[in-house]
């Protein structure tokens, strides 16, 4: 699954970029469902659990 979402930003300065990342894990803690995602171009996971309220968009298939 490949999820958009705002990049995290700080209080003074809200972000104005989106991030394209795939789902490569999924799981629940204290506050509710979770997913850890990774960019295609990225060696490691992010350090964020993404909630579903981060979401913008969810893709579901690309042309080529």
């Amino acid at each position: 699954n490949v999820v958009v979402m705002r990049e995290p930003a700080d209080d003074a300065l809200p972000s104005k970029w989106y991030l394209l990342h795939r789902i490569v894990k999924k799981g629940t803690d204290t506050l509710g469902a979770y997913v850890i995602t990774r960019g295609d171009n990225n060696t490691s996971n992010d350090l964020f659990r993404w909630r579903v309220a981060n979401f913008k968009w969810l893709v579901i298939g690309f042309l080529y």
